[in-house]
C-alpha cells in the first residue's frame, strides 16, 4: 500500500495531504461543539463573544464551515481509498460498478451528514448558551426541514433533525465502508503482502565503476541490474498506472478515432516510463531491458497502438540518444524527451528502403556549420507529433552502407513537413506519417555518433528495438487470454460453460503456452543484456533479439485468431476488442523488420559463426 501511495500523483499527494489537515482541524472544532464532556458553556461563551463581529448568525455560519470542512475531508479520503484498492482492469464490471456506487454514497451522504450535524450545533449551541434557537430556525427552514414548534426544547429539535438526514448519513457511511472492504478483498491482501515486502528495503545504490571498467555501452555508467523484487514492484505499478490511464475506453477510443490521447506523454513522464533505461542524471530510472520489457508489455496489454508509440518515443529515440549522443546533446533533449514535455521519433524507411535500409535515397550535404538533408521518410511511428527525430542519411551516397551518418532534427525546422498521417489496418492511434525534408538544415552538433558510421548506430540499434518490441505481442497475447476465459468460463451451451469443452481447452491450453514460452524467450535475452553490464565490449546477441520478436509476433497473430475464434460471433463484432487484438499483432510480423527477414538475420548470424571453422 506504501508502494502504491509513494507512486501517486505529487498533485493528488498534495491534494490528500491538505483535505487530511482540513478533517484533523474540522474534526477538532466539531467534536468541542458536540461533545458532552467538555464545557460547553465555555466554548459557546467564546463563539458568543465573536458573534459581536459576525452578527448573530455567527453560530451557524461557523457550524455549516466546520461539518462542511469535514464532509470534503471524508471525500478526498474515500478518493485516497479508491485510489489504493480500486480493482485491477481484470475484476468484473459488476466490482467496478458497485466500487462506483460506494463513492456516490460517501460523497451524498458525507455532505447529508455535515447538513444534519450543522443544525445540530445550531440548535444544541443555541440552548446551552440561554438564546432563542433564531439560528437554528433560520438553518431548518434553509434546507426545508418541518419541526416541531421552534419554542420547544432545542434537543427535541435536533433529536427530529438527526432522524433525517442524519440517520442515512450515518447507516449510509457504514454500509458504503462495508462494501468498500468487501470488493477489496481479493487484491487487498496482495498489496499489504507487498506493502510489508518492500518496508526497510531500498532501491540498491547505483555503483561507482572505474572509469577504465565503465558501464556496457548499452547501459548508463553505474549500471546495476533490478532485482527480481524491483521488477514485481515496477510491473505492479505500471498494471495500476493502465488501469487508471489506459482503461479498455481509452483503448477503443484511441483505435476507433485514430488519434493517439496527447496527454498520455506527460502523464507517462510523471511516471517515470519514458526514462527506463536513461541515465539518472537526466531524469531517467537507468533499470535496464527488462524493465523496459515490462513496461512496454504491460501498456501494450492495455492498448497495442499506445504501447507501439510509447517504445517509438522511449527507445527508437530516447535509447538511441542515451546509447550514441555525447554529453551536450543528452543534456539538450533527453530532459524534455523523458519528461514528456518533447515527443520523440526515429526516421530510417523510406518507399523503396524498407528490409533493404541501406539502399535509402535521403541524402546529407555538408555545409557551413552542419548539414542540409533532403529526402523522404516512410512509416515513421510518432512521426505526425513527433518534435525530435532521429534521422538516418547518406552523407556520402558513394560508399553505400559506410557512408551514412545519423542526425538529430528538430522539427520545426525550415523545410520540414509531415505528407500525410497514414490511415492503417491495425495499431490506430499510433500515429504514423510519411515524412519530407527539403533543404533541412542540421547544425553539425547535431550529428549522432560519427560521421559515416550511421549504420553501426542503426544496428545496434535495431537489435536492441526488435528486444524492446518483442514485449508487445506479449501485452496482446496477455490480453487475449485476459479476454478469452472469463467468456469461456462464462459462455454454457448445452447447459455447461463451453471452458469444459475439451477442444475449448486445448486452444486455451494452446494460447496460455504460447505466451508463457515467449514470454520465457524475451525476458531471458533481456536478463542476459543486463547481467553484462560491466561489459564495455558488451553486444546485444543478434540471433535471439531477432528470434525473440519472430517467435512472440508470430505467436501474438495466432493468439489473436484464437481469441476471436473461441468468442464466435461476439469475437466478430467491434463491441468486444478481439478484432483489434488482431489487427495490432499483425503489425509486429511486419514492423522492426519482417518475419523473412528475421530469419534471414538468424541464419546469416549462424553463417558467420561457421566462417572461419
Amino acid at each position: 500500500m506504501f508502494n502504491r501511495v509513494y507512486h501517486l500523483r505529487r498533485s493528488k499527494m498534495i491534494v490528500y495531504q491538505l483535505a487530511m489537515i482540513l478533517c484533523v482541524c474540522s474534526e477538532s472544532v466539531g467534536t468541542a461543539a458536540l461533545s458532552e464532556y467538555v464545557d460547553q458553556q465555555e466554548f459557546i461563551q467564546n463563539l458568543n463573544n465573536l458573534a459581536v463581529v459576525y452578527n448573530d448568525d455567527f453560530i451557524g455560519i461557523a457550524s455549516y464551515n466546520i461539518f462542511v470542512g469535514i464532509a470534503v475531508a471524508t471525500i478526498f479520503g474515500a478518493a485516497f481509498f479508491f485510489d489504493l484498492f480500486w480493482p485491477e482492469r481484470k475484476e468484473s464490471k459488476s466490482v467496478h460498478l458497485a466500487w462506483k456506487m460506494c463513492a456516490v454514497i460517501i460523497c451524498v451522504m458525507a455532505f447529508a451528514d455535515a447538513i444534519a450535524m450543522t443544525v445540530i450545533v445550531a440548535t444544541r449551541s443555541a440552548y446551552v448558551s440561554g438564546v432563542d434557537a433564531s439560528t437554528g430556525t433560520m438553518l431548518l427552514e434553509q434546507y426545508k426541514k418541518p419541526v416541531l414548534d421552534y419554542n420547544h426544547n432545542a434537543k427535541a429539535v435536533a433529536s427530529v433533525v438527526l432522524l433525517w438526514p442524519g440517520f442515512i448519513a450515518t447507516v449510509g457511511r457504514y454500509v458504503s465502508t462495508a462494501l468498500s472492504f468487501m470488493m477489496s478483498a481479493p487484491h487487498v491482501s496482495r498489496v499489504l503482502t507487498n506493502t510489508i515486502r518492500q518496508i526497510g528495503r531500498s532501491r540498491p545504490r547505483p555503483l561507482q565503476l572505474n572509469i577504465k571498467r565503465a558501464a556496457s555501452t548499452k547501459h548508463p555508467q553505474g549500471f546495476v541490474p533490478p532485482t527480481a523484487e524491483d521488477l514485481t514492484e515496477l510491473r505492479d505499478r505500471v498494471q495500476e498506472f493502465t488501469r487508471r490511464e489506459i482503461p479498455e475506453e481509452v483503448a477503443a477510443k484511441t483505435d476507433r478515432e485514430n488519434e493517439f490521447p496527447a496527454e498520455m506523454w506527460k502523464k507517462f513522464g510523471e511516471a517515470g516510463f519514458l526514462g527506463i533505461t536513461a541515465d539518472e542524471d537526466y531524469g531517467g530510472l537507468a533499470m535496464g531491458y527488462q524493465a523496459h520489457c515490462i513496461v512496454m508489455e504491460e501498456i501494450s496489454k492495455a492498448s497495442g497502438s499506445i504501447g507501439l508509440s510509447y517504445a517509438a518515443h522511449s527507445q527508437l529515440c530516447i535509447n538511441q540518444l542515451c546509447l550514441n549522443g555525447n554529453k551536450d546533446q543528452k543534456e539538450r533533449f533527453l530532459p524534455g524527451l523523458i519528461s514528456g514535455q518533447m515527443i520523440g521519433a526515429l526516421a530510417m524507411s523510406e518507399h523503396s528502403a524498407g528490409s533493404d535500409v541501406v539502399s535509402m535515397k535521403t541524402t546529407a550535404k555538408a555545409v557551413d556549420g552542419g548539414y542540409v538533408l533532403n529526402g523522404t521518410k516512410m512509416w515513421i511511428t510518432n512521426g505526425p507529433d513527433a518534435d525530435h527525430l532521429v534521422v538516418y542519411a547518406k552523407t556520402e551516397p558513394d560508399k553505400g552502407s559506410k557512408g551514412i551518418t545519423a542526425f538529430i532534427v528538430d522539427c520545426t525546422s525550415k523545410g520540414f513537413s509531415c505528407a500525410r498521417k497514414l490511415d492503417k489496418l491495425g495499431m490506430r492511434g499510433s500515429n504514423t506519417g510519411e515524412l519530407v525534408f527539403e533543404d533541412v538544415f542540421v547544425p553539425r552538433e547535431n550529428m549522432l555518433g560519427e560521421l559515416n558510421h550511421g549504420v553501426r548506430v542503426l544496428m545496434e540499434g535495431l537489435d536492441i528495438e526488435r528486444l524492446v518490441l518483442s514485449a508487445g505481442p506479449l501485452g496482446i497475447m496477455a490480453s487475449a487470454l485476459a479476454l478469452t476465459l472469463p467468456y469461456t468460463h462464462n459462455r454454457r451451451q448445452f447447459s455447461t460453460p463451453i471452458a469444459h469443452n475439451q477442444l475449448i481447452q486445448a486452444k486455451l491450453a494452446d494460447m496460455y503456452t504460447k505466451y508463457r514460452a515467449s514470454s520465457a524467450y524475451t525476458y531471458s535475452v533481456a536478463a542476459a543484456l543486463d547481467a553484462a553490464h560491466a561489459d564495455p565490449d558488451n553486444r546485444p546477441n543478434t540471433k535471439d533479439c531477432a528470434g525473440a520478436i519472430l517467435y512472440a509476433a508470430e505467436r501474438a497473430t495466432e493468439c489473436a485468431l484464437d481469441a476471436i475464434q473461441l468468442m464466435g460471433g461476439m469475437g466478430y463484432v467491434n463491441e468486444v476488442p478481439a478484432g483489434r487484438l488482431l489487427r495490432d499483432a499483425k503489425l509486429y510480423e511486419i514492423g522492426a523488420g519482417t518475419s523473412e527477414v528475421r530469419r534471414v538475420v538468424i541464419g546469416r548470424a549462424f553463417n558467420k559463426e561457421y566462417a572461419g571453422r
